[in-house]
C-alpha cells in the first residue's frame, strides 16, 4: 500500500468528519496497519476506527458494523 493511498484515506476521513460522518476501515493486514502507524494516519483516522483482519472471514467487518451502530447512536 502506498503513501498516496494512505493520504487519500486521511483526506477522505477529514471530509467525512466535517460532514458529520466517519470512516471505518476493516480487514487491514498487520503490515497495512503498520504503514498507517508509520505515516501517522492512525492518529488522523482514530485507532478505534481501524479493524484488523481476523482468521475468520468477515469478523473484522462485523466488528466495524457493531462500532458504527454505537457511533451512530452517540
Amino acid at each position: 500500500m502506498g503513501s498516496t493511498f494512505i493520504r487519500v484515506m486521511e483526506s477522505y476521513a477529514t471530509k467525512l468528519s466535517e460532514a458529520g460522518g466517519t470512516l471505518l476501515l476493516s480487514g487491514l493486514s498487520k503490515r497495512a496497519f503498520e504503514q498507517f502507524v508509520m505515516t501517522g494516519a492512525v492518529e488522523a483516522l482514530g485507532r478505534d476506527h481501524i479493524f484488523l483482519a481476523r482468521e475468520r472471514v468477515g469478523e473484522s467487518f462485523h466488528e466495524a458494523i457493531a462500532f458504527a451502530e454505537v457511533w451512530r447512536r452517540s
